[in-house]
């Protein structure tokens, strides 16, 4: 999950100063193309190994019974860059192109005097275009983005070599980026696109339990704790001062958490009523 959120927000155009009007060509329709076009592959080279991923590697190995006689079991020449393919920015590519339709349906509906031809199904189509760009959002916590063809995938950095063969040139480099994992091999299970129904069951059915395990935990803390304060330190001003930090910190943990105001209020106020009903007991008690 951090690795992930340490990935390069993916940026729209890879020009560097938009500040100038002579930059787009917004009379040429292959603007929109050259707008994205540097975002859609980039070059990763191969990461080196650690100590971990190597007991990891050997961990599996013997578990499979699989002795390789290479370090990778790649074909003839070790590979040491790959690349990595954004579908999603074809997407974004697919907007622009809508936008910019839409935007000349409305001028010419606003200044001429007839209908312009085919506004409706563009506008339609934005729309849905847009569903699918959020569709695409919710896949990118994935440990195996669809969206993404990269090389750090055995089958997929095959199939990058072999589409990529004899295209690179330096008139037009591409932009390298950084590997975010270490790379599978052709011993390595590949995984399917997307996964199984059954795999992708029992992955949310475990990440929900570790969400649920984290929650019971992170609720039975808030509660102990300032219980244990409480009873060895039988004072106002310890009853005092941690209900105050202990809600404080709930209330700021449910903020993050929750997306209703309700739903914090309502979280916050019923634990801070819990605290308040023992504080009165262990005053009262002392």
């Amino acid at each position: 999950m951090f690795g992930r959120a340490k990935r390069p927000a993916d940026i729209e155009s890879g020009l560097k100063d938009l500040s100038s009007p002579e930059v787009l060509d917004f009379d040429d329709d292959s603007w929109v193309i050259d707008h994205h076009r540097n975002n859609l592959i980039e070059k990763i080279s191969k990461p080196g190994n650690t100590w971990y991923d190597a007991l990891l590697g050997d961990w599996r190995r013997k578990k499979s019974g699989r002795i390789r006689s290479s370090s990778n079991n790649e074909p003839q020449g070790e590979i040491e860059h790959s690349y990595i393919i954004n579908l999603a920015e074809l997407q974004r590519l697919r907007l622009r192109q809508l936008q910019r339709r839409l935007v000349q349906h409305v001028v010419d509906l606003r200044y001429n005097a007839e209908e312009p031809a085919g506004w409706a199904d563009d506008l339609r189509d934005y729309v849905q275009a847009l569903r699918d760009h959020d569709y695409m959002c919710q896949h990118i916590w994935q440990p195996n983005d669809p969206f993404y063809v990269t090389g750090e995938r055995y089958v997929e950095r095959m199939m990058l070599q072999s589409a990529m063969r004899g295209m690179e040139h330096d008139v037009d480099p591409l932009r390298w980026a950084k590997s975010r994992r270490a790379w599978t091999t052709a011993s390595d299970k590949p995984v399917p696109i997307g996964g199984t129904r059954d795999g992708n069951y029992w992955e949310a059915w475990f990440a929900g339990f570790r969400r649920r395990l984290g929650v019971a935990a992170v609720g039975a803390a808030f509660l102990i704790a300032p219980m244990w304060l409480m009873v060895l330190r039988r004072t106002l001003y310890t009853a005092l001062v941690s209900t105050t930090v202990f809600v404080a910190v709930f209330g700021l943990l449910m903020a993050l958490w929750l997306e209703k105001l309700t739903e914090v209020m309502s979280a916050t106020a019923a634990y801070a009523a819990v605290l308040v009903v023992f504080v009165g007991l262990t005053t009262d008690s002392g």
